[in-house]
């Protein structure tokens, strides 16, 4: 399905949307944003539930967070996301992003174990597989700190 979008409700829209008749990169990341905040529209009641689910998701995937003028310079952009997606639903699939960027960061920290074995010739101990699965175990807290213990046997 394709995402759908008009701008003519947008207040001042030929200047807050086009520059030199391309669209500006923030109103570009604004229409896609709406598939990601569960929102085919910003309006004057809902902009600021808008730009605290844009916000959310921005902190969950690592990016610049948006100001709130350009969200509310945006108030009358419409999408074809339809029906506007509940505050539970977003969130669930919020805490869904968070497990699966907890996953990708355990296995990148498992690849570390593998590394250290491949690279610094270190032997595969007892020590070094029950890191590796205290990493990859679900329950395990965050701790940042990927490095596995040194086996005896590493030259």
């Amino acid at each position: 399905m394709s995402l759908d979008w008009n701008l003519s409700k947008i207040k001042n829209n030929k200047e807050v949307c086009w520059k030199n008749g391309l669209m500006k990169a923030e109103t570009h990341e604004l229409i896609y944003s709406t598939i990601a905040v569960g929102m085919g529209e910003i309006t004057e009641k809902n902009w600021r539930e808008f730009l605290s689910r844009l916000n959310c998701w921005e902190m969950v995937h690592g990016f610049n967070r948006t100001k709130p003028e350009t969200v509310r310079d945006h108030i009358g952009l419409r999408t074809n996301v339809f029906p506007k997606e509940s505050r539970t639903k977003f969130a669930l699939k919020i805490l869904a992003q968070l497990e699966k960027s907890e996953c990708l960061r355990r296995a990148a920290e498992a690849m570390e174990i593998v590394e250290h074995v491949a690279t610094d010739g270190a032997e595969i101990t007892p020590e070094l597989v029950a890191a590796a699965k205290d990493i990859l175990s679900p329950s395990r807290p965050a701790t940042g700190d990927a490095h596995p213990p040194r086996s005896s046997a590493t030259h």
